[in-house]
């Protein structure tokens, strides 16, 4: 099974809701406390973080290089953690 279309699919999702959280504040006087926020702020990153993993599946299979791959993955799960956590 290509997991390209799924792959893909994530990226498309995640940039959906990067623009829903730039435009919503913008279209109304919304305030939310900092764990609704953080929540949705840390879907897309875990969306590209998910399709990542997919891709490292998929290189392996094809055996390719996956240390570009692995590395993008380490620093988005780096910056996650200190988002979450911060």
């Amino acid at each position: 099974m290509k997991f390209y279309n799924v792959r893909y699919g994530f990226y498309i999702l995640a940039l959906l809701i990067s623009v829903l959280l730039i435009f919503i504040p913008l279209m109304g006087d919304y305030s939310v406390n900092a764990f609704v926020s953080k929540t949705f702020i840390s879907v897309p990153i875990v969306l590209i973080i998910a399709g990542k993993v997919l891709a490292i599946l998929e290189k392996r299979r094809e055996k390719r290089s996956v240390v570009k791959d692995v590395s993008i993955n380490i620093g988005l799960t780096i910056a996650l953690v200190l988002f979450v956590i911060n």
